[in-house]
């Protein structure tokens, strides 16, 4: 699997997982809610493309899924599809300027995304708060969450993807 598609199928089956279990959004921000795609092939495509265009490296969009799993705790909420779209925007806009430094701008990703400027602004904001402004990703760490990660993918692979 390309690293884009191990994030969409992270999302994904998080987002299964979590679609039954109520009030999972009581401690998020209504900015960050808005309905997307629910099937597994149009988010891989979606978060494709998202990748592609802000040229991201396969460690940040690793980094991306430890960067949300950070967010979700902190914030008491859970992955479901009406949130996960604006967190993953939100999320890899943030790793993008940790990383290059040469980021989109924001009018860029306003027109990408079609998420409006004020809104993109203030996610980012609360986002950064949310995760105490650490981006820092040690490589043990790094290590550890790939196996994790391949791990948890594993065991939910056959059940939500196919």
């Amino acid at each position: 699997m390309q690293p884009s598609e191990v994030l969409a199928t992270y999302i994904y089956i998080q987002c299964k997982r979590n679609s039954a279990k109520p009030n999972l959004n009581a401690n998020l921000d209504q900015l960050f809610i808005q309905p997307a795609q629910q099937s597994y092939a149009d988010m891989k495509v979606l978060i494709g493309k998202l990748c592609e265009k802000l040229r991201l490296q396969s460690k940040q969009i690793y980094q991306s899924i430890r960067l949300l799993e950070k967010f979700c705790k902190a914030r008491d909420c859970s992955l479901v599809f009406n949130n996960y779209y604006r967190l993953i925007v939100t999320c890899v806009n943030i790793l993008n300027k940790y990383y290059n430094d040469k980021y989109m701008w924001l009018h860029s990703m306003q027109q990408m995304t079609g998420i409006p400027l004020n809104v993109l602004q203030q996610l980012e904001i609360l986002f950064v708060v949310a995760i105490e402004f650490d981006l820092y990703y040690a490589d043990i760490v790094f290590q550890n969450d790939m196996q994790k990660l391949q791990v948890f993918i594993d065991k939910y692979f056959q059940r939500y993807c196919q």
